[in-house]
């Protein structure tokens, strides 16, 4: 459940999605500090980092305009990033050492492992087809 914001935040929150709404991306910092008139990058550092604490948004860091308003979805998004993260992970280790040594153990055992994450991350996304 997402906790309340006070009235500044939400302000910086109906910003970036009206901004994303009219643009079809995410504002940059710029964009954000020019049109909510914050003189300070601490302060809108802070007011992200409440947004993104609270479950409003989600950033993607060392991404330009990385930041992605959260819908009433329960934290849907987060769910799919995560597992999308974990299977990257696991498949990126599964494929390193399936290359070093195919008929090795701990490859045959970290199969299930792959499959589970990529299973996990299937029913969050969809069938796609």
């Amino acid at each position: 459940m997402k906790r309340t914001l006070s009235r500044r935040q939400n302000q910086v929150l109906q910003f970036i999605k009206g901004f994303i709404d009219e643009n079809g991306i995410a504002p940059s910092f710029t964009d954000m500090r020019d049109g909510l008139d914050i003189a300070s990058k601490g302060q809108l550092f802070t007011f992200l980092n409440i947004l993104e604490d609270r479950g409003h948004i989600v950033r993607e860091y060392g991404v330009e305009r990385g930041i992605v308003v959260v819908e009433e979805e329960g934290g849907t998004l987060r769910q799919i990033r995560d597992a999308a993260t974990a299977f990257v992970s696991l498949q990126t280790d599964y494929r390193q050492a399936y290359e070093t040594d195919a008929a090795s153990k701990e490859v045959k055992d970290r199969a299930p492992g792959v499959a589970a994450a990529f299973a996990n991350l299937k029913s969050l996304v969809g069938d796609g087809g």
